[in-house]
């Protein structure tokens, strides 16, 4: 989604793949111990509004945004965050 992601905050001065944290890291001096994808949990009607936010054929979710069975009904995502542990070698 590049620049159109809702989660692309001007505070969040930097971003990284697994692979590219766990280099630099290394070329630090680091031994990636733990790379663990974060997950959150959302409200389905939560998911719709925020994909409506992008208007287009996706603005039409804007509807499904107030019901209430979505509202009851939540899934798992995988949001681009990842808990890192490493260990100075």
């Amino acid at each position: 989604m590049g620049p159109r992601w809702v989660l692309l905050l001007r505070e969040h001065l930097w971003y990284f793949a697994p692979d590219s944290i766990g280099r630099l890291l290394g070329d630090c001096g680091f031994k990636v111990i733990r790379n663990e994808t974060k997950w959150v949990r959302f409200s389905l009607a939560n998911v719709a509004g925020r994909l409506a936010q992008y208007g287009g054929v996706l603005g039409s979710l804007r509807a499904w945004a107030g019901s209430a069975t979505l509202k009851q009904a939540s899934a798992r995502f995988p949001m681009g965050e990842m808990n890192v542990v490493a260990r100075k070698l």
